[in-house]
């Protein structure tokens, strides 16, 4: 049997190499990393998007979702789980096709590819819900984390 923490530490381990690979990449525009941007905005909304692979949902968003960062972490989720690692990651699975839509209904018909992602309760993985301070910790954790890889 799986308990929230073993569910929350297993939904982590999956999206690590995803999640580093989002927070290191970088606005053309800005020439700064697209998290840091994120996290420093006076508007939330660009930041939830870091969160969708440890199965946390999408919570309102605004219009300030809609730049080019987000954009590319959304095309960056989509050809993952379009690989052939789809199936490790339950918790993007879970979320990204309600993230993609809301994007979709906030910035424009085609701002985030949307696709049909089987859950991960389909193939055999343990189903990942987290709460929002739980993975709210797991989410600094792994910040801290990504932090002392890039340094």
């Amino acid at each position: 049997m799986w308990d929230l923490t073993t569910k929350k530490s297993y939904a982590g381990l999956q999206a690590f190499d995803l999640m580093r690979e989002a927070a290191c990449s970088v606005d053309p525009v800005a020439d700064a990393y697209c998290f840091v941007e994120a996290v420093g905005n006076a508007d939330p909304s660009s930041y939830y998007f870091y969160q969708l692979p440890l199965g946390l949902p999408l919570p309102k968003i605004t219009n300030g979702a809609c730049n080019s960062c987000t954009k590319s972490l959304m095309s960056m989720y989509a050809a993952a789980l379009n690989s052939t690692n789809a199936s490790s990651l339950s918790g993007l699975q879970a979320t990204y096709a309600a993230a993609a839509n809301e994007l979709n209904t906030e910035c424009g018909s085609t701002y985030a590819q949307t696709t049909t992602v089987a859950t991960a309760s389909s193939q055999g993985l343990p189903a990942v819900r987290l709460t929002s301070v739980g993975g709210a910790w797991g989410v600094m954790l792994g910040v801290g984390v990504l932090w002392t890889l890039m340094w």
